[in-house]
């Protein structure tokens, strides 16, 4: 879930233009859940806050493996533009948690709070608050959104067969960009390469234990490895019986891939 701007490509928003006091929760267990009212967020602002708005639901936005909400901030002195977050949280489900579990994508709230820091400015968003567990899966992560005529989610470009754009307006989302879906996938791409420069090759990474796969290159981890792979297997075998995605066309190369994938 990527956003184009104009001069860069984030995971989601920007950071800010004033002081943001950064604060994380630093316990992997019974992960937090901030209050989001006037007094949590101005713990993170030296601009005095006015007022918090009532969560507005995204669930339109994309994004199947967790709920989202925008929350608008105004304040008190009026020459301060109003700051709008996105409240991104595990979906308070039975199968949201086990899909979760089985992924890991606590690993998000993991990443932001100890890795985004060494990356270089601009990279990833301003995330005020970030906190994960990988035993239930669980995770809420608030982040600044990035809006206006100056951003848009980069897969809105990938056109009405993408899951994440049915039932969207892409041609009124898309208003005003000049971006071939063939240069979305290479902006996507980009952005992928300029993180993984950060480490490549340095072995800077090799001890931290939540990345995906860590375990399983020490030799360890074998059951997270058989659910993992189990949950494509499984996906793949839906697609294949027709149990899923009705009206969809595979290309018979991409399921040939898929299935080599799996072997």
């Amino acid at each position: 879930f990527l956003v184009h701007t104009r001069h860069h490509l984030f995971p989601l928003s920007s950071s800010s233009a004033y002081s943001v006091i950064q604060i994380y929760n630093n316990k992997r267990t019974n992960v937090m859940q901030p209050s989001l009212d006037l007094s949590w967020f101005q713990q993170h602002f030296t601009e005095a806050i006015l007022n918090v708005s009532p969560l507005e639901d995204m669930s339109a936005a994309g994004g199947l493996s967790a709920s989202m909400h925008r929350v608008t901030l105004t304040f008190q002195n009026p020459q301060v533009s109003p700051r709008r977050f996105v409240v991104k949280r595990t979906k308070p489900t039975d199968a949201s948690a086990s899909t979760a579990r089985n992924l890991g994508t606590a690993r998000e709230a993991f990443f932001f709070r100890e890795l985004a820091q060494q990356l270089p400015q601009g990279t990833t968003p301003t995330v005020i608050f970030a906190s994960g567990d990988l035993a239930s899966g669980s995770r809420t992560i608030v982040m600044e959104e990035i809006s206006g005529e100056e951003a848009v989610q980069l897969g809105h470009f990938f056109g009405p067969g993408s899951p994440l754009n049915w039932g969207k307006d892409l041609a009124v989302s898309t208003r005003g960009w000049d971006l071939s879906e063939s240069r979305a996938v290479d902006l996507a791409f980009e952005a992928a390469a300029r993180l993984h420069a950060e480490f490549w090759r340095g072995g800077a990474l090799r001890g931290v234990a939540w990345l995906r796969g860590a375990e399983w290159l020490e030799g360890r981890g074998r059951e997270s490895w058989l659910a993992a792979q189990g949950a494509f297997s499984g996906a793949l075998d839906e697609v294949r019986s027709g149990a899923v995605g009705e009206g969809v066309k595979w290309d018979p190369r991409v399921l040939e891939c898929l299935e080599a994938a799996r072997k």
